[in-house]
C-alpha cells in the first residue's frame, strides 16, 4: 500500500475548530482514531450525515465493534466568518474498544465497495516529507539530490541539525559524524511533472533530527527558505502549497494519486 505523505505533523486536523479538537483530545488515543475519506473534502451537513452512516457500517464490519461513534469536523473560521482554507476533512472515531482500534489501525488505508478511507492517530506524527521545490529545468536525480544534500552541509544548517539531534534519544550513543551521515543518507527526492515539458516539481524527504513538532517546523522552514541552485538545472524554491484532492497527500496532485487504483480489500 502506498504512503500518504502529509505536509505537517498536524495536517490531518488542520483548521479543526479549537474547542472541538480539545474535546477530541480528552479521549484516550488507544480508543480513538481519525479518518479521512478518499476523494472527499470538507462535508456539507447532508454529506456528513451520509458519510458518518456509511463509515460507521464499514468500521463495524472491519472491527466487529458495534458501539463505534463518529463526529464530523467543525471548521475554524476567520474574523469575517469565512472558513479558513483548506477546511478540515477528517472524522473523529470514538467509543470504540482498544481491540477494535488496533484492528482498524493495522491498515492505514481501507477500501470497500461503498467507501475508501485513511486511518490516523490523533497525536501528531512528524512526516518524512520536508517540502516541494519548483523551478528546476531537468530531472537529473543525482545532481539534484546532491544539491539538496549540500544544504544540510552548510555550517549553519549542520549546527542547527546537530543541536536538535543530540537531544533526540533515537541518536543516543552516536557520534556527531555518524548522526550527520545517518540524516544525510535518509535524504531522497522524487519528481513530479504536471504535463509533458510542463512545470517540474521535486519532492524532498528526510528523517527528522528531532521528536519535537515545533522544533521540526523551524528546522524544515529554515531549509525551505534556502535557494537550491544547480548550474545545470537552474534553481529550485519551496512551493508553498500542494495537495491531492483524493488522498489529501502533499507530494502529488489528484491525477497522480497512487490510491486511485488500489484494489478493494
Amino acid at each position: 500500500i502506498p504512503i500518504v505523505h502529509r505536509a505537517d505533523p498536524e495536517d490531518v486536523v488542520l483548521h479543526v475548530e479549537d474547542f472541538q479538537l480539545q474535546e477530541w483530545r480528552k479521549w484516550s488515543p488507544r480508543s480513538t482514531a481519525l479518518v479521512e475519506i478518499y476523494d472527499q473534502g470538507f462535508p456539507t451537513n447532508l454529506e456528513a450525515r451520509l458519510c458518518i452512516s456509511v463509515l460507521a457500517d464499514a468500521i463495524r464490519a472491519v472491527t466487529g465493534c458495534w458501539t463505534v461513534e463518529i463526529a464530523a469536523p467543525i471548521p475554524k473560521r476567520a474574523e469575517d466568518g469565512s472558513m479558513l482554507q483548506p477546511p478540515p476533512a477528517c472524522y473523529f472515531v470514538y467509543n470504540i474498544s482498544r481491540t477494535a482500534v488496533n484492528n482498524l489501525k493495522r491498515l492505514a488505508f481501507w477500501r470497500t465497495e461503498t467507501i475508501s478511507f485513511f486511518v490516523y492517530d490523533l497525536s501528531p506524527t512528524i512526516p518524512t516529507l520536508l517540502f516541494t521545490l519548483e523551478g528546476f529545468t531537468h530531472c537529473r536525480h543525482r545532481a539534484l539530490l546532491e544539491t539538496v544534500r549540500r544544504a544540510l552541509h552548510l555550517p549553519q544548517r549542520r549546527e542547527h541539525t546537530m543541536s536538535l539531534a543530540l537531544e533526540n534519544p533515537e541518536f543516543q550513543g552516536m557520534t556527531e559524524d555518524a548522526i550527520h551521515t545517518t540524516i544525510l543518507d535518509s535524504v531522497r527526492i522524487s519528481f513530479l511533472e504536471l504535463y509533458v515539458n510542463g512545470p517540474l516539481l521535486v519532492n524532498v524527504y528526510c528523517r527528522s533530527p528531532t521528536t519535537s513538532v515545533a522544533e521540526w517546523r523551524m528546522w524544515r522552514d529554515a531549509l525551505g527558505d534556502l535557494a537550491y541552485v544547480n548550474p545545470l538545472c537552474r534553481a529550485g524554491q519551496r512551493l508553498r502549497w500542494l495537495r491531492c484532492s483524493g488522498c489529501h497527500g502533499a507530494d502529488h496532485f489528484r491525477r497522480r494519486c497512487p490510491f486511485a487504483g488500489t484494489p478493494i480489500g
